[in-house]
Protein backbone atom coordinates (compact mmCIF):
# COMPACT_ATOMS: atom_id res chain seq x y z
CA UNK A 1 0.00 0.00 0.00
CA UNK A 2 1.77 3.14 -1.19
CA UNK A 3 0.18 6.40 0.21
CA UNK A 4 1.56 10.50 -0.44
CA UNK A 5 2.36 11.35 3.16
CA UNK A 6 1.23 15.00 4.22
CA UNK A 7 1.63 16.92 7.31
CA UNK A 8 -1.59 17.14 9.41
CA UNK A 9 -2.89 18.92 12.20
CA UNK A 10 -3.60 17.62 16.04
CA UNK A 11 -5.28 14.07 15.80
CA UNK A 12 -6.57 12.51 19.03
CA UNK A 13 -6.50 8.89 18.64
CA UNK A 14 -8.80 6.48 20.48
CA UNK A 15 -8.95 3.02 20.05
CA UNK A 16 -11.89 1.37 21.60
CA UNK A 17 -11.72 -2.52 22.80
CA UNK A 18 -14.80 -4.12 24.07
CA UNK A 19 -13.98 -3.10 27.66
CA UNK A 20 -10.86 -0.63 27.30
CA UNK A 21 -9.69 2.51 26.04
CA UNK A 22 -5.91 3.65 24.78
CA UNK A 23 -6.01 6.81 23.59
CA UNK A 24 -2.83 9.18 22.86
CA UNK A 25 -2.02 11.37 20.16
CA UNK A 26 -0.84 11.73 15.79
CA UNK A 27 2.41 13.15 17.42
CA UNK A 28 2.57 10.11 20.04
CA UNK A 29 4.63 7.11 19.00
CA UNK A 30 2.25 4.86 21.07
CA UNK A 31 -1.03 5.38 23.21
CA UNK A 32 0.08 7.32 26.44
CA UNK A 33 -3.07 6.65 28.25
CA UNK A 34 -4.50 2.69 28.77
CA UNK A 35 -7.65 2.06 30.79
CA UNK A 36 -8.93 -1.40 30.99
CA UNK A 37 -12.25 -1.42 32.57
CA UNK A 38 -12.83 2.33 32.79
CA UNK A 39 -15.46 3.64 35.37
CA UNK A 40 -15.89 6.69 37.16
CA UNK A 41 -18.08 7.21 40.38
CA UNK A 42 -19.20 10.53 42.47
CA UNK A 43 -16.34 11.06 45.87
CA UNK A 44 -18.74 11.76 48.89
CA UNK A 45 -16.09 13.99 50.90
CA UNK A 46 -15.90 16.59 48.28
CA UNK A 47 -18.68 15.83 45.77
CA UNK A 48 -16.06 15.71 43.38
CA UNK A 49 -15.75 12.88 40.01
CA UNK A 50 -13.07 10.42 40.34
CA UNK A 51 -12.15 8.29 37.20
CA UNK A 52 -10.60 4.53 37.54
CA UNK A 53 -10.42 1.77 35.61
CA UNK A 54 -10.34 -2.33 36.68
CA UNK A 55 -10.37 -2.28 40.07
CA UNK A 56 -13.84 -0.85 40.55
CA UNK A 57 -14.63 -3.55 43.37
CA UNK A 58 -11.68 -1.31 45.25
CA UNK A 59 -12.82 1.42 44.58
CA UNK A 60 -16.66 0.66 46.05
CA UNK A 61 -14.76 -0.81 49.07
CA UNK A 62 -13.15 2.66 49.82
CA UNK A 63 -15.77 5.04 48.33
CA UNK A 64 -19.36 3.20 48.75
CA UNK A 65 -20.96 4.71 46.49
CA UNK A 66 -22.40 4.09 42.47
CA UNK A 67 -19.69 2.71 39.82
CA UNK A 68 -20.61 4.14 36.43
CA UNK A 69 -18.53 1.65 34.45
CA UNK A 70 -18.47 3.08 30.30
CA UNK A 71 -18.93 -0.38 28.88
CA UNK A 72 -21.16 -3.47 29.79
CA UNK A 73 -19.76 -7.11 30.17
CA UNK A 74 -20.56 -7.57 26.30
CA UNK A 75 -18.82 -4.59 25.13
CA UNK A 76 -21.60 -1.61 24.68
CA UNK A 77 -21.87 1.36 25.84
CA UNK A 78 -24.19 1.41 28.21
CA UNK A 79 -24.83 4.90 28.80
CA UNK A 80 -23.39 7.83 26.22
CA UNK A 81 -23.88 10.29 29.29
CA UNK A 82 -21.11 8.28 31.01
CA UNK A 83 -18.98 8.07 27.75
CA UNK A 84 -19.27 11.71 27.11
CA UNK A 85 -17.51 12.32 30.82
CA UNK A 86 -14.46 9.69 30.21
CA UNK A 87 -13.90 11.25 26.57
CA UNK A 88 -13.73 14.88 28.35
CA UNK A 89 -11.11 12.92 31.29
CA UNK A 90 -8.73 12.20 27.55
CA UNK A 91 -9.42 15.63 26.35
CA UNK A 92 -8.16 16.91 29.71
CA UNK A 93 -5.39 14.48 30.20
CA UNK A 94 -3.84 15.09 26.62
CA UNK A 95 -4.53 18.41 27.06
CA UNK A 96 -6.39 19.00 23.60
CA UNK A 97 -8.52 21.83 22.02
CA UNK A 98 -11.40 19.86 20.67
CA UNK A 99 -12.35 23.33 18.46
CA UNK A 100 -9.03 22.60 16.85
CA UNK A 101 -8.43 18.64 17.18
CA UNK A 102 -9.83 15.67 14.24
CA UNK A 103 -11.00 12.75 16.76
CA UNK A 104 -9.59 9.43 15.53
CA UNK A 105 -12.07 7.05 17.35
CA UNK A 106 -11.32 3.38 16.22
CA UNK A 107 -14.04 1.05 17.24
CA UNK A 108 -14.21 -2.91 18.36
CA UNK A 109 -15.91 -4.75 15.31
CA UNK A 110 -18.50 -6.21 17.50
CA UNK A 111 -20.03 -3.11 18.24
CA UNK A 112 -23.28 -1.85 16.14
CA UNK A 113 -23.56 0.29 13.75
CA UNK A 114 -26.25 2.31 14.69
CA UNK A 115 -24.39 3.49 18.27
CA UNK A 116 -21.68 4.72 16.03
CA UNK A 117 -24.41 7.64 15.28
CA UNK A 118 -24.53 8.25 18.63
CA UNK A 119 -20.84 8.97 18.93
CA UNK A 120 -20.49 11.19 16.42
CA UNK A 121 -23.80 13.24 17.13
CA UNK A 122 -22.13 13.78 20.76
CA UNK A 123 -18.31 14.36 19.35
CA UNK A 124 -19.56 17.04 17.00
CA UNK A 125 -22.84 18.73 19.77
CA UNK A 126 -21.21 18.07 22.91
CA UNK A 127 -17.37 17.56 22.54
CA UNK A 128 -17.52 19.81 19.73
CA UNK A 129 -14.59 18.55 17.59
CA UNK A 130 -13.52 20.18 14.63
CA UNK A 131 -13.45 16.99 12.79
CA UNK A 132 -13.99 12.83 13.26
CA UNK A 133 -13.19 9.78 11.23
CA UNK A 134 -14.32 6.18 12.59
CA UNK A 135 -13.18 3.31 11.89
CA UNK A 136 -13.24 -0.10 12.43
CA UNK A 137 -9.90 -1.65 14.64
CA UNK A 138 -9.28 -5.08 12.02
CA UNK A 139 -8.69 -2.58 8.85
CA UNK A 140 -7.08 -0.48 11.06
CA UNK A 141 -5.15 -3.14 12.05
CA UNK A 142 -4.04 -4.61 8.84
CA UNK A 143 -2.86 -0.77 7.73
CA UNK A 144 -0.23 -1.24 10.65
CA UNK A 145 1.22 -3.94 8.94
CA UNK A 146 0.86 -2.38 5.31
CA UNK A 147 -1.92 -4.55 4.22
CA UNK A 148 -5.38 -4.51 2.77
CA UNK A 149 -6.98 -8.07 3.14
CA UNK A 150 -5.82 -10.38 5.38
CA UNK A 151 -6.84 -12.44 8.87
CA UNK A 152 -6.73 -10.43 12.17
CA UNK A 153 -6.67 -12.34 15.58
CA UNK A 154 -6.90 -10.08 17.73
CA UNK A 155 -6.59 -11.00 21.72
CA UNK A 156 -7.12 -8.31 24.25
CA UNK A 157 -8.04 -7.78 27.36
CA UNK A 158 -11.76 -9.38 27.50
CA UNK A 159 -12.07 -10.96 24.82
CA UNK A 160 -10.56 -12.32 21.72
CA UNK A 161 -12.29 -11.92 17.95
CA UNK A 162 -11.17 -13.24 14.62
CA UNK A 163 -11.93 -11.62 11.46
CA UNK A 164 -11.18 -11.56 7.54
CA UNK A 165 -9.98 -8.29 5.96
CA UNK A 166 -10.43 -7.66 2.43
CA UNK A 167 -9.07 -4.17 1.24
CA UNK A 168 -9.53 -2.95 4.08
CA UNK A 169 -13.26 -3.75 4.95
CA UNK A 170 -13.85 -6.23 7.42
CA UNK A 171 -16.18 -9.20 6.69
CA UNK A 172 -18.51 -9.28 9.03
CA UNK A 173 -20.52 -12.36 8.60
CA UNK A 174 -17.25 -13.93 9.01
CA UNK A 175 -16.66 -12.47 12.24
CA UNK A 176 -15.54 -14.73 15.17
CA UNK A 177 -15.41 -13.89 18.91
CA UNK A 178 -14.26 -15.54 21.82
CA UNK A 179 -15.28 -14.64 25.12
CA UNK A 180 -11.80 -15.09 26.82
CA UNK A 181 -9.02 -12.69 26.97
CA UNK A 182 -6.35 -11.52 29.25
CA UNK A 183 -8.00 -10.87 32.37
CA UNK A 184 -9.19 -14.82 32.22
CA UNK A 185 -6.14 -15.97 31.85
CA UNK A 186 -4.83 -14.12 35.07
CA UNK A 187 -8.00 -14.99 36.74
CA UNK A 188 -7.29 -18.64 36.20
CA UNK A 189 -3.53 -18.56 36.98
CA UNK A 190 -4.12 -17.23 40.10
CA UNK A 191 -6.75 -19.81 41.16
CA UNK A 192 -4.16 -22.51 39.66
CA UNK A 193 -1.47 -20.71 42.01
CA UNK A 194 -3.61 -21.01 45.21
CA UNK A 195 -4.81 -24.50 44.77
CA UNK A 196 -0.92 -25.72 44.33
CA UNK A 197 0.82 -22.80 46.43
CA UNK A 198 -2.05 -22.19 48.99
CA UNK A 199 -1.29 -18.40 48.14
CA UNK A 200 -4.26 -16.09 47.28
CA UNK A 201 -2.63 -13.41 44.74
CA UNK A 202 -3.85 -9.66 44.57
CA UNK A 203 -5.04 -9.45 40.81
CA UNK A 204 -2.21 -7.20 39.63
CA UNK A 205 0.53 -9.24 41.46
CA UNK A 206 -0.99 -12.43 39.34
CA UNK A 207 -0.97 -10.45 36.20
CA UNK A 208 2.58 -9.84 36.17
CA UNK A 209 3.40 -13.42 37.02
CA UNK A 210 1.22 -14.11 34.15
CA UNK A 211 3.24 -11.27 31.71
CA UNK A 212 6.78 -12.30 33.23
CA UNK A 213 6.72 -16.26 33.04
CA UNK A 214 3.55 -17.32 31.28
CA UNK A 215 4.00 -19.67 28.01
CA UNK A 216 1.59 -21.19 25.15
CA UNK A 217 2.51 -24.52 24.18
CA UNK A 218 3.75 -25.32 20.89
CA UNK A 219 2.06 -28.38 20.39
CA UNK A 220 0.50 -29.96 23.13
CA UNK A 221 -0.13 -28.79 26.88
CA UNK A 222 0.21 -32.25 28.61
CA UNK A 223 3.67 -32.18 27.04
CA UNK A 224 4.85 -28.86 28.06
CA UNK A 225 3.58 -29.39 31.79
CA UNK A 226 6.25 -32.18 32.10
CA UNK A 227 9.09 -29.69 30.70
CA UNK A 228 11.85 -29.43 33.77
CA UNK A 229 12.38 -25.95 32.43
CA UNK A 230 8.71 -25.16 32.97
CA UNK A 231 9.47 -24.04 36.56
CA UNK A 232 10.25 -20.29 37.63
CA UNK A 233 10.64 -17.89 40.78
CA UNK A 234 8.71 -14.91 40.02
CA UNK A 235 10.25 -11.99 42.12
CA UNK A 236 8.21 -9.18 43.21
CA UNK A 237 9.88 -5.21 43.01
CA UNK A 238 12.53 -4.68 45.83
CA UNK A 239 13.52 -8.37 45.54
CA UNK A 240 10.79 -9.95 47.33
CA UNK A 241 10.33 -13.54 46.28
CA UNK A 242 6.78 -14.45 45.63
CA UNK A 243 7.30 -17.79 44.85
CA UNK A 244 9.77 -20.81 45.15
CA UNK A 245 8.31 -22.10 41.71
CA UNK A 246 5.90 -21.47 39.33
CA UNK A 247 5.25 -24.78 36.95
CA UNK A 248 2.84 -26.05 34.86
CA UNK A 249 -0.03 -23.24 36.31
CA UNK A 250 2.01 -21.15 33.68
CA UNK A 251 0.98 -22.80 30.62
CA UNK A 252 -2.38 -24.31 31.68
CA UNK A 253 -3.66 -20.52 32.31
CA UNK A 254 -2.60 -19.44 28.57
CA UNK A 255 -4.05 -22.64 27.05
CA UNK A 256 -7.95 -21.48 27.48
CA UNK A 257 -7.30 -19.27 24.57
CA UNK A 258 -7.02 -22.66 22.44
CA UNK A 259 -9.19 -25.03 24.59
CA UNK A 260 -12.25 -22.93 26.50
CA UNK A 261 -13.29 -25.97 28.18
CA UNK A 262 -10.50 -24.97 30.92
CA UNK A 263 -12.53 -22.67 31.88
CA UNK A 264 -15.77 -25.15 31.60
CA UNK A 265 -16.64 -22.85 28.46
CA UNK A 266 -18.85 -24.77 25.38
CA UNK A 267 -16.85 -22.79 23.03
CA UNK A 268 -14.36 -22.87 19.98
CA UNK A 269 -10.44 -22.19 20.44
CA UNK A 270 -9.06 -19.35 18.95
CA UNK A 271 -7.39 -21.55 15.98
CA UNK A 272 -11.21 -22.96 15.62
CA UNK A 273 -12.40 -19.35 15.33
CA UNK A 274 -9.69 -18.65 12.90
CA UNK A 275 -10.47 -22.05 10.50
CA UNK A 276 -14.49 -20.67 10.70
CA UNK A 277 -13.58 -17.03 9.96
CA UNK A 278 -11.78 -18.52 6.72
CA UNK A 279 -14.05 -21.12 5.31
CA UNK A 280 -16.72 -18.57 5.40
CA UNK A 281 -14.78 -16.67 3.18
CA UNK A 282 -14.70 -20.39 0.81
CA UNK A 283 -15.06 -18.98 -3.11
CA UNK A 284 -13.66 -15.42 -3.03
CA UNK A 285 -10.82 -15.26 -4.93
CA UNK A 286 -8.90 -13.74 -1.90
CA UNK A 287 -9.03 -16.39 0.61
CA UNK A 288 -5.42 -17.87 0.00
CA UNK A 289 -4.15 -14.36 1.09
CA UNK A 290 -5.76 -14.76 4.47
CA UNK A 291 -4.19 -17.75 4.80
CA UNK A 292 -0.61 -16.08 4.41
CA UNK A 293 -1.49 -12.92 5.98
CA UNK A 294 -2.15 -13.95 9.38
CA UNK A 295 -1.90 -10.41 11.68
CA UNK A 296 -2.02 -10.71 15.59
CA UNK A 297 -3.14 -8.11 17.57
CA UNK A 298 -3.88 -7.61 21.42
CA UNK A 299 -1.32 -8.71 24.53
CA UNK A 300 -2.21 -11.98 24.70
CA UNK A 301 -0.93 -12.49 20.99
CA UNK A 302 2.74 -11.33 22.56
CA UNK A 303 2.56 -14.53 25.20
CA UNK A 304 5.61 -17.07 23.86
CA UNK A 305 4.53 -19.28 21.56
CA UNK A 306 1.15 -18.02 21.02
CA UNK A 307 2.13 -17.58 17.18
CA UNK A 308 4.04 -20.80 16.98
CA UNK A 309 0.83 -22.65 18.04
CA UNK A 310 -1.60 -20.74 16.25
CA UNK A 311 -0.19 -21.65 13.10
CA UNK A 312 0.26 -25.26 14.05
CA UNK A 313 -2.92 -25.59 14.75
CA UNK A 314 -4.13 -23.80 11.42
CA UNK A 315 -1.75 -26.29 8.98
CA UNK A 316 -3.56 -29.18 10.35
CA UNK A 317 -7.30 -26.96 9.22
CA UNK A 318 -5.99 -25.86 6.40
CA UNK A 319 -6.56 -27.88 2.74
CA UNK A 320 -3.41 -29.25 1.31
CA UNK A 321 -1.08 -27.80 -0.10
CA UNK A 322 -2.04 -24.31 1.23
CA UNK A 323 0.54 -21.51 2.34
CA UNK A 324 -0.20 -20.81 6.32
CA UNK A 325 1.32 -17.67 8.15
CA UNK A 326 1.55 -15.39 10.57
CA UNK A 327 2.89 -12.11 9.96
CA UNK A 328 5.74 -11.40 11.60
CA UNK A 329 5.08 -8.68 14.99
CA UNK A 330 6.33 -5.37 13.64
CA UNK A 331 9.97 -4.90 15.31
CA UNK A 332 9.41 -2.62 18.62
CA UNK A 333 5.53 -2.21 18.89
CA UNK A 334 3.43 -3.41 21.50
CA UNK A 335 0.98 -5.83 20.08
CA UNK A 336 -1.20 -4.24 21.99
CA UNK A 337 -0.54 -0.70 20.02
CA UNK A 338 -1.14 -2.20 16.87
CA UNK A 339 -4.67 -0.45 16.07
CA UNK A 340 -2.87 2.77 17.56
CA UNK A 341 0.38 2.37 15.14
CA UNK A 342 -2.50 1.96 11.55
CA UNK A 343 -3.93 5.28 13.00
CA UNK A 344 -0.85 7.11 12.67
CA UNK A 345 -0.09 5.32 9.32
CA UNK A 346 -3.48 6.36 7.68
CA UNK A 347 -3.50 9.73 9.42
CA UNK A 348 -0.66 10.44 6.93
CA UNK A 349 -2.05 9.95 3.91
CA UNK A 350 -2.87 12.23 1.46
CA UNK A 351 -6.49 11.26 1.09
CA UNK A 352 -6.97 10.71 4.66
CA UNK A 353 -8.83 14.34 4.91
CA UNK A 354 -11.22 13.71 2.11
CA UNK A 355 -13.22 11.24 4.68
CA UNK A 356 -13.48 13.17 7.43
CA UNK A 357 -16.50 14.29 8.89
CA UNK A 358 -16.14 17.78 9.42
CA UNK A 359 -18.39 20.37 12.14
CA UNK A 360 -19.21 22.50 10.03
CA UNK A 361 -20.37 20.08 7.44
CA UNK A 362 -22.54 18.28 10.24
CA UNK A 363 -24.35 21.83 11.11
CA UNK A 364 -24.93 22.48 7.56
CA UNK A 365 -25.88 18.81 6.14
CA UNK A 366 -26.45 16.63 9.14
CA UNK A 367 -25.17 13.15 10.36
CA UNK A 368 -26.30 10.96 7.24
CA UNK A 369 -24.44 13.00 4.58
CA UNK A 370 -21.43 13.24 6.59
CA UNK A 371 -21.78 9.48 7.51
CA UNK A 372 -22.15 8.82 3.81
CA UNK A 373 -18.88 10.54 2.48
CA UNK A 374 -16.86 9.05 5.43
CA UNK A 375 -18.10 5.51 5.10
CA UNK A 376 -17.21 5.74 1.22
CA UNK A 377 -13.66 4.53 2.82
CA UNK A 378 -13.39 1.46 3.18
CA UNK A 379 -11.78 1.43 6.72
CA UNK A 380 -14.72 2.47 8.22
CA UNK A 381 -17.50 0.89 8.96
Amino acid sequence: MEHTKQAQPCVLIIDQGSTSIHAGLNTDKKPVLCFKEPFYYLCKEDNEIRFGQQDYEFALEKEPTKIYRIFQEDGKVGNWTHWTKFMWHIIRLLKVNPAETTLFLIDHPNRAKGLRRDAVRICFETLKFHSVFIASQPGIILTAADLATGLVVHSGYASTYVVPVYKTEQMSHALGTLDIGGYHITKLLAALIKKKHKIDLPYVIANRIKEDLCYVAETDVDEAEDEADSRAVFWADGGVKILDEVGAERVIASEVLFDPQLLEMDEWGVHEWAHYAIHNCSGNKFVAELWRNIVLSGGNTSLKGFSTRLCNELKKLAPDDTEVRIVPNLEGVDPSHMAFVGAIKMIQFASFGDYLMYRKDYKREGIDDCLARSLSHNAVV
